[in-house]
């Protein structure tokens, strides 16, 4: 089985990132969700434009994540503090197989950042036009109730991110999305703290993924990302 190498970042506060601006709409407390055609979207009015789910805090860190960068595709990782729940997802930026395993480009890859302020939305109940899978309604419907009984405003900071990159994205650019499938999967079935560091042995995953097989070794190495923002 070949092996294929990757970097992985220690986990950093998301606010060292981005600023995190309060969705102060007020949130329907009977029923929280409604359905609007296909999507499922929480029940309170459009206050943020998608840009301003999280604002880069530099124009550093704005061009780390821009759509051309090699460090704004890979995994990344989502750990909730106040709730020891994690996420893991992943912004492939190459290729895919189709339905009929036909190897098919990804014609508008979505980057880290695109991806992350839609989880920013799921994540703080936020109305911006995305659909709100059952497991993000239950997690975001929480995490309002803990803030407002305790009087603190959600701007997430109890969540540190984690990324892992390729550490040759170019080589590996066949089918770069169901490599990074498989590894999501491998991430998300193993205990967390052996993936990002001792102090999460007690978080469970949001979501789930599907069961798929590593077809390689993934071989894990520690960077700092703080020397690139």
């Amino acid at each position: 089985m070949k092996e294929i190498k990757f970097k992985i970042s220690d986990p950093l506060n998301i606010n060292q990132f981005f600023e995190v601006l309060e969705d102060k709409s007020v949130w329907c407390e009977k029923d929280k969700y409604v359905r609007r055609g296909a999507n499922w979207v929480p029940n309170r009015e459009f206050t943020l434009r998608f840009s301003e789910l999280l604002i880069p805090n530099t124009e550093k860190i704005k061009r780390l994540f821009s759509k051309k960068s090699k460090y704004n595709y890979g995994i990344y990782i989502l750990l909730f503090n106040d709730f020891d729940q994690y996420y893991v997802g992943i912004a492939a930026r190459y290729s895919k197989l189709d339905k009929n395993k036909n190897l098919s480009d990804i014609k508008d890859p979505e980057g880290f950042l695109t991806r992350l302020r839609k989880h920013r939305a799921k994540c703080t109940g936020t109305y911006n036009n995305i659909n709100h899978t059952e497991s993000w309604r239950d997690f975001a419907a929480e995490r309002f109730e803990f803030y407002k009984n305790n009087k603190v405003k959600d701007i997430m900071s109890d969540c540190q991110l984690s990324f892992i990159l390729f550490d040759d994205h170019e080589q590996n650019r066949v089918n770069d999305k169901g490599l990074l499938e498989e590894l999501e999967d491998h991430v998300n079935q193993s205990n967390i703290s052996k993936i990002v560091g001792e102090g999460y042995s007690n978080f469970s995953p949001i979501a789930t993924t599907k069961n798929k097989e590593l077809s390689y070794i993934p071989i894990l190495t520690r960077f700092d990302i703080k020397t690139l923002i």
